[in-house]
């Protein structure tokens, strides 16, 4: 059920807003985006919105994103029913939630705290968009799948992030989530993107287990180019902070169409790999 981010009873829906019976409280319907926190600011020390107008432009040929979406669609028909209805959280500019889409998973949501990546959600065919923070979750036991892509590293409450997850899904449900690997890969790349830390599984596994989930699968990604993170890592070391936190020039993703190929080409070799190894180490989990 829709919930009130103060008091926590349920929402109601009645002339263009979900109202809140005990305290009052308003989440207004804007062009069919339910909008819970519209307090938040589009530019602020830790993400610039306009990051979205960016990934828009080069995720769906950059082969980060696209080695990451195929190894979430993987898991996802592992574990996943077809029919389950589903939230993207984080999602950007839900183009994970287009990828799932477009393999077939048609219940799908997503939320994101600034308004113009849902819009461009919008236009990839997703009706159920929620403007909200994680933190503030406005939502009880009314999804069956949550994903959490690179999300959770940006926020420094991490355990208050999954416990509100495990909040918002029904009984039986499930969490798939991905984050940065290796804090001895931390670099100005992370401190510029906003992120708050690196993971290892054995602390991933802990943030889960903790708060109540049950970790059915955990897996190493972006394994064969480990080296070339590495040297990143080592190039850039030192902290230069440069304003707003992400944006094209600091974030470390933009990239030279040859490099691109070469290292899509590396990708699609682990894929392969991967389903018959399990990697000790990579760029992610």
């Amino acid at each position: 059920m829709i919930i009130c981010r103060n008091c926590k009873q349920e929402l109601s829906e009645k002339n263009g807003y979900f109202i809140c019976p005990g305290c009052g409280y308003r989440a207004m319907i804007l062009n069919n985006t339910i909008i819970f926190n519209p307090e938040i600011k589009e530019h602020d020390e830790d993400f610039d919105a306009d990051y979205l107008d960016f990934l828009y432009k080069y995720e769906k040929k950059h082969f980060w994103f696209t080695h990451r979406n195929k190894i979430i669609k993987r898991v996802f028909s592992r574990f996943v029913n077809k029919n389950s209805h589903i939230i993207e959280i984080g999602a950007g500019t839900g183009a994970v939630a287009r990828c799932l889409l477009a393999a077939g998973y048609k219940n799908m949501a997503v939320g994101e705290m600034h308004i113009n990546g849902l819009e461009y959600a919008r236009t990839y065919g997703i009706k159920d968009l929620y403007q909200f923070d994680l933190l503030k979750a406005p939502f009880a036991e009314h999804f069956e799948t949550i994903g959490l892509f690179d999300v959770v590293e940006h926020i420094e409450y991490d355990g208050l992030a999954i416990e509100n997850a495990h909040r918002i899904l029904k009984d039986g449900g499930h969490i798939v989530l991905t984050v940065p690997a290796h804090q001895w890969l931390w670099s100005n790349i992370d401190f510029n993107s906003g992120h708050k830390r690196r993971y290892s599984k054995k602390t991933l596994k802990k943030l889960l287990t903790t708060n109540g989930f049950e970790v059915l699968y955990a897996s190493y990604f972006f394994s064969l180019v480990l080296p070339l993170l590495y040297v990143r890592t080592l190039l850039n070391k030192k902290i230069k902070p440069t304003g707003s936190k992400q944006n094209v020039k600091n974030s470390g993703l933009k990239i030279h169409g040859f490099s691109n190929s070469v290292l899509s080409a590396v990708c699609k070799v682990e894929f392969f790999l991967s389903g018959f190894v399990s990697f000790g180490a990579g760029g992610s989990i």
